[in-house]
């Protein structure tokens, strides 16, 4: 542990991280919501020319736009998953400040695996817990029928259990 996240509680450098995520998502937004505009725009204009030369080129630039949208919402799922999994490590580390129950990291581990955190050496990184407790919470949520263990070769992957 640093010495300023122990003297801040909180490291200054994920929140500069969280911070940046967020800005990003903002702006990327933005950009979204300004080239879904100009595509309404050039749809209009598409269903207004009669000119055939016109409308192909209304029709390319409108598919280029659109392009451009499906380039920028892949970005801002990635930047959004970025964004919630600093969140959710900046949570768990102020979390392990304090002792937690068995029932908390059953939560913890069931929402870590539904945001695709699903190999045990991931999930016991992210957690800060041993590996023996690791294997005791995912047993029982085996058990209990809410997750589910995958094998891939020598790799193992746990997913939730759709209902």
């Amino acid at each position: 542990m640093g010495l300023r996240k122990l003297i801040l509680g909180f490291d200054p450098d994920e929140l500069h991280e969280l911070k940046t995520a967020l800005i990003r998502i903002e702006n990327i937004e933005k950009e979204i919501r300004e080239v879904k505009e100009h595509m309404k725009e050039l749809q209009r204009l598409l269903n207004d020319k009669a000119d055939k030369q016109a409308v192909d080129l209304l029709s390319k630039m409108l598919e280029t736009e659109r392009k451009i949208v499906d380039s920028l919402e892949q970005e801002l799922k990635e930047v959004k998953l970025k964004f919630d999994t600093l969140e959710l490590s900046s949570e768990l580390a102020e979390a392990q400040k304090a002792p937690i129950d068995d029932f908390e990291l059953e939560e913890r581990l069931i929402r870590l695996i539904s945001q695709g955190h699903n190999s045990p050496t991931e999930l016991i990184r992210m957690l800060g817990i041993s590996a023996d407790k690791l294997y005791q919470i995912i047993n029982r949520l085996i058990a209990s029928r809410r997750i589910k263990k995958i094998k891939k070769g020598r790799k193992v992957y746990y997913v939730l259990v759709e209902e």
